[in-house]
């Protein structure tokens, strides 16, 4: 009977501890709605499929692990759909990291990817206006909800091809004709360029000061080398 008076207390106390764990948990999973890479290789549909793989978390910790470059310095690269219910449409947002740092992105934007021709897609990208209010906007349940697209900032040139290569390889071709976006320091444009299978990025960006004169780029073959890390064991917890 004595024991019977702890029994209540205890159950009390697990209760509140298993509630105390669901709302520390934030919005669960923040790769749920990414693809893993069996199932992007097993998806036949190909914006379906291209859109998989730009989606996700990446990391070039094994290239960093193997230079002192500070230009192949560890970092990770955050892409997430956003804005489901816009049916039809492919919507992402794309952070770019210091690794371990999730804090403030080196850089944000949002893409759209449209269908151009049979094996061809567009990939339009875009600015978030006042842009600091959403640095850890992604973190949340509804990513960017009080956003929406006729809200982003499009500038001229900022459209890249995404090209079948093979099966499971395609390339965003270079525009040429560099985008407005500042990095860091002298960093006033950028280029976008890679080749993306459902486990690795290679990308090969070059950037530019504000008068468009090129700075420095990540070359060819390699360029800045991304895997792809596994969606069911996420690396942060929000």
């Amino acid at each position: 009977m004595k024991n019977s008076y702890l029994i209540f207390p205890l159950v009390l106390l697990s209760i509140i501890f298993i509630m105390l764990g669901a709302c520390s948990s934030g919005k669960g999973n923040y790769l749920s709605a990414t693809y893993t890479s069996n199932e992007i290789k097993a998806t036949s549909n190909k914006i379906d499929k291209v859109f998989a793989m730009l989606t996700g978390h990446f990391t070039n910790i094994n290239q960093a692990d193997t230079t002192n470059l500070p230009i192949y310095r560890e970092q990770e690269i955050i892409s997430l759909p956003i804005w489901p219910k816009r049916g039809g449409e492919y919507w992402f947002f794309m952070g770019w990291f210091q690794a371990n740092y999730t804090e403030k992105p080196l850089a944000m934007g949002i893409f759209e990817l449209k269908k151009y021709s049979r094996d061809t897609f567009s990939l339009v990208f875009y600015d978030i206006p006042n842009e600091e209010q959403y640095t850890n906007d992604w973190k949340k349940k509804d990513l960017f909800q009080d956003l929406d697209p006729k809200d982003l900032i499009h500038q001229n040139g900022c459209s890249y091809l995404v090209v079948k290569r093979e099966n499971d390889l395609y390339e965003i071709l270079p525009s040429g004709n560099p985008c407005k976006k500042h990095f860091m320091g002298p960093m006033h444009y950028f280029d976008f360029a890679a080749y993306i299978s459902p486990d690795t990025h290679n990308h090969f960006h070059s950037f530019f000061d504000q008068d468009q004169n090129l700075i420095m780029t990540y070359p060819k073959p390699i360029g800045l080398s991304y895997d792809r890390l596994d969606k069911d064991k996420p690396k942060y917890n929000f």
